[in-house]
């Protein structure tokens, strides 16, 4: 499942802060449930037609493109992924602060 994230890890000499980012069953579920909007709909109609290979849908039903999971820009979805980034331990701009 970890593998299934497609997560990146990039060492910075000097910079390096160890943490985990923790993405609850409870919020995938939530981008799931969000995923029936017209545009994303349109975009699982072109997987199932064949005609892209930049979008596709995990075990999960949730869709990703080029590996990424899809979230539309829902106010509420939004702040509930950034509540879960910041409070976990990893630095999203490592030296930054």
């Amino acid at each position: 499942m970890f593998r299934d994230l497609h997560l990146v890890v990039e060492f910075t000499p000097g910079a390096l802060k160890l943490g985990m980012i923790t993405i609850s069953n409870g919020l995938m579920e939530e981008i799931a449930n969000c995923q029936d909007d017209e545009l994303l709909m349109t975009k699982r109609d072109l997987i199932v037609r064949g005609t892209t290979t930049e979008f596709k849908v995990g075990p999960d039903n949730i869709l990703r493109c080029n590996g990424r999971v899809c979230v539309l820009d829902a106010k509420e979805l939004r702040n509930t992924i950034l509540e879960e980034a910041h409070k976990s331990k990893l630095s999203i701009h490592p030296g930054a602060t």
